[in-house]
C-alpha cells in the first residue's frame, strides 16, 4: 500500500533494495525507524516509478489518496506550513531585493504554497493561481496592497526563479462601501478656529 498524504508519499512496506536506491536519489526523503515507513516527495512521476518497482515484488500495490478525504478549510493555508524552495530565497538575495521585500515575499509565497499544500510548486497551474488570488479578494477581503504583493511574490517564483514567461493576473475586486465625509458644524468650526493662541497658527 502506498499512501498519498499532502505533498508526501508514505510507503509502509519494505521498498526493496532497488526501491531504496531510487528513494535515495530524491530530495527530502525520510525514513522513520520506529514505524519503518519511508516518506518521499509526491509527484505523478515519482509515484509511477515507485509503484512500478514495488509491483515487481508485491502481488498487489494499492494507492490510498488521503488528500481528498478531508476537504481543506478556506483558511487552512494559514495553518499548513511548508518550507520554501531554497532557490526562492537565494534569488531574492542574488537580485538584491530589500530586507523588507525579502521577508514579505517569503511570507506571502509560503502562504500560497500552504494553500495548495498537496501540490509541488511547479505543479500548480495558472488557473489555480487565479483561484487563490480570487480567494484572497473575495473570502479574505485583503487590501489592494496585500493583493498586489501576493501577486508579485508568486510571479517572482514562476518568472524569476523558474524563468517562466511574464503573466498578468486580473482579479475583480468587490465594490467598496461609499461613505460620506464627516462635516463639521458651524459651532465646531468656530471652536476649532478659536483654539489656537499663537498668532501664526491663527493666521494659518
Amino acid at each position: 500500500m502506498v499512501v498519498v498524504k499532502g505533498n508526501k508519499l508514505r510507503i509502509p512496506v519494505h521498498p526493496t533494495t532497488e526501491g531504496i536506491d531510487y528513494i535515495k536519489t530524491l530530495a527530502y526523503y525520510h525514513y522513520n525507524p520506529e514505524t519503518r515507513f519511508w516518506h518521499i516527495p509526491y509527484s505523478e512521476t515519482i509515484a509511477r516509478r515507485i509503484i512500478a518497482i514495488l509491483e515487481e515484488y508485491y502481488p498487489t500495490v494499492n494507492i490510498v489518496d488521503l488528500r481528498q478525504s478531508k476537504p481543506k478549510k478556506k483558511d487552512a493555508y494559514e495553518i499548513v506550513k511548508r518550507p520554501l524552495p531554497i532557490e526562492y530565497s537565494n534569488k531574492l538575495i542574488e537580485l538584491r531585493y530589500s530586507k523588507h521585500t525579502y521577508h514579505s515575499y517569503r511570507a506571502l509565497f509560503s502562504n500560497f504554497l500552504g494553500y495548495y499544500y498537496q501540490y509541488r510548486p511547479e505543479e500548480i497551474s495558472n488557473d489555480q493561481i487565479t483561484a487563490y488570488l480570487r480567494f484572497l479578494v473575495q473570502e479574505r477581503q485583503v487590501s489592494l496592497s496585500y493583493q498586489n504583493s501576493a501577486i508579485n511574490a508568486i510571479k517572482f517564483y514562476y518568472e524569476k526563479v523558474l524563468g517562466g514567461a511574464s503573466k498578468t493576473y486580473h482579479i475583480k475586486r468587490p465594490k467598496k462601501e461609499i461613505r460620506l465625509p464627516v462635516v463639521l458644524s458651524k459651532e465646531e468650526i468656530t471652536t476649532l478656529l478659536s483654539f489656537p493662541q499663537n498668532l501664526k497658527h491663527k493666521t494659518i
